[in-house]
């Protein structure tokens, strides 16, 4: 036994000695016959206040259940009639609802949390101190009873006042750890009003009163001993999730295992990226400052390994920090690796965000190419062509062969000029869509090619130019490689995106692998988080399938 525990060994040992010792001068003086519930009262208290000093050594809750114990104990030896003891032992007695009110406010951590609190436990102590004493001095015992009615109205009043406070600032999960508090709030309620109610014209409800006082005396200490005792201490909550660990935990599931070890539901794991600049989440998104995640309700616990932090746990106010570090120590290597995996899908994150910048931003220079060609290049050439006819109408016969031989040069210059601006990026896309450009595009394909869209109307402008130029691509392909006499091109939007499929009946064998086309179209379609498959059997045509989002990243 170590000597702190043997200390309290002598503690519990001297309470009830004064207790046995109490209850033999009750008898002595031909006490009623509630001897062995007041020593059951007494006995309940000190007993759990010794074990909660043993099991929380920091906490002041066993010293005021001790408290609670002497302070019932002690009126008898007021009968030995020596002035200074008498004082001191009703002094003590009228202590006793100080130390149930003390110990209803501080519950769990034995501390009073605000200043309101401090002034109601002092008026307390002050209050019945100073009444019990003045009995002892005055002779107009009447104002003292009335003046003892006014100050317990007024204590009970601050007392429920507290009590609302606390639960007004409390969150949903402080509530729940609360309950014994709430229960002792009400079991004391109870001990004062049938102890004010003392009318000996009802006898045999008196006395079924006062025992169910007696058992809620009982109660009291024990509902708060079994609180403490179950709240969750940093070395269970670490060797819980010890356990927990041992059989490994899948990257993502880190932050439930710790949310559920702390019961706390609303726990939230950040992690630090780029040093402690950045903070991102579980699933990698990029969260706010971490200031303004505090609030009433919740606390920021920062984590740091060599001076710098690299996590922060965002938890329930009613969750204490050193248990929130203890957890997290004992997980620190499974937080780091958790932090290198969201680490690792920010910078993917990043990656394909920036992939998307790219193409959006090769879309925008293919626009204002096309609108430089048509409105600068083409016109130029269109107001040439127009000066060659009215040259033509000024000249011979000889000369007018030559102009007519111009003219059409220039005719077919402007031509292949409006096919090069259309293949930059066609003007139809961007005005009617993207069934009128594919329409457009396969009336000039040199294959017979069916068009069937259902449902696609219009989309995010790098949707509908990616899913464009990819089935430009292919229809490419299918004229310069394929051999085939006919193509489809089939476009279905679903809740998850557009679905695009090109096929022919040409001689297949087409690989992505081959060729940098179909290359270009697997990272032009990945940026923008889609995907592209080929099913290309050899002498059974080739199917082309493309699978794009409704919206990108920007």
């Amino acid at each position: 036994m170590t000597k702190r525990r043997a200390g309290l060994a002598c503690l519990w040992l001297l309470v009830v000695a004064v207790e046995l010792g109490a209850i033999a001068l009750m008898a002595s003086y031909g006490a009623p016959d509630n001897l062995m519930m007041d020593l059951l009262v007494a006995a309940a208290a000190v007993t759990s206040g010794v074990i909660a000093l043993d099991r929380r050594p920091g906490n002041r809750i066993g010293w005021l259940m001790v408290g609670m114990a002497v302070a019932w104990v002690v009126p008898p030896y007021s009968a030995w009639n020596i002035t200074p003891l008498t004082v001191l032992v009703l002094f003590l007695n009228s202590l006793f609802f100080a130390f149930a009110a003390h110990l209803v406010l501080a519950y769990p951590s034995g501390r009073l949390e605000t200043a309101y609190e401090r002034v109601v436990v002092t008026l307390f102590y002050v209050g019945f101190g100073w009444h019990q004493l003045a009995v002892l001095e005055f002779a107009d015992f009447d104002t003292l009873l009335v003046i003892g009615y006014v100050q317990r109205g007024f204590l009970t009043a601050a007392f429920v006042v507290a009590l609302a406070l606390r639960f007004a600032r409390s969150s949903r999960i402080e509530r729940r750890e609360l309950s014994p508090m709430w229960i002792g709030a009400v079991m004391l309620g109870a001990i004062e009003v049938i102890g004010i109610w003392d009318d000996n014209s009802w006898q045999g409800v008196w006395r079924v009163l006062y025992e169910v006082r007696s058992l809620l005396l009982i109660a009291l200490p024990c509902v708060f001993l079994y609180g403490l005792l179950t709240t969750p201490t940093v070395a269970s909550a670490v060797g819980s999730l010890v356990l927990r660990l041992r059989d490994g935990v899948p990257p993502g599931e880190l932050a439930p295992l710790l949310a559920r070890t702390l019961d706390d539901p609303s726990l939230r794991v950040l992690f630090a990226v780029d040093g402690s600049d950045k903070w991102v989440s579980a699933d990698g998104k990029p969260t706010t400052d971490l200031r303004t995640l505090e609030d009433r309700n919740h606390a920021v616990t920062l984590l740091e390994r060599d001076g710098h932090p690299y996590a922060a746990m965002v938890h329930d106010r009613a969750v204490r920090e050193t248990l929130v570090r203890g957890v997290a120590s004992a997980a620190a290597i499974w937080l780091e690796n958790e932090r290198l995996h969201v680490e690792l899908r920010a910078q993917l994150a990043e990656v394909q965000a920036s992939r998307a910048r790219i193409v959006a931003a090769g879309d925008r220079e293919r626009r204002r190419v096309e609108r430089d060609l048509h409105d600068g290049a083409q016109q130029r050439l269109l107001a040439v062509s127009m000066a060659l006819r009215s040259a033509r109408r000024q000249t011979d016969g000889q000369s007018e062969a030559a102009l007519d031989a111009a003219e059409a040069e220039l005719k077919l210059a402007i031509t292949e000029l409006r096919e090069l601006a259309r293949g930059i990026h066609p003007a139809v896309l961007s005005d009617m869509g993207l069934e009128a450009a594919v329409q457009s595009l396969t009336a000039r394909a040199t294959v017979p090619v069916h068009v069937d869209f259902e449902g696609v109307d219009r989309l995010a402008r790098p949707i509908e130019a990616t899913a464009y130029f990819a089935i430009s691509e292919c229809l490419a392909n299918v004229a310069k490689h394929s051999g085939a006499t006919h193509a489809d091109v089939i476009a279905r939007t679903t809740p998850s995106g557009l679905h695009v499929e090109v096929s022919d009946d040409g001689t297949g064998g087409a690989r992505p692998t081959e060729g940098s086309g179909l290359n270009g179209l697997v990272d032009r379609i990945a940026a923008c988080n889609g995907r592209l498959s080929v099913t290309s059997p050899i002498g059974a045509g080739t199917t082309v399938t493309i699978d794009l989002p409704l919206e990108v990243v920007p």
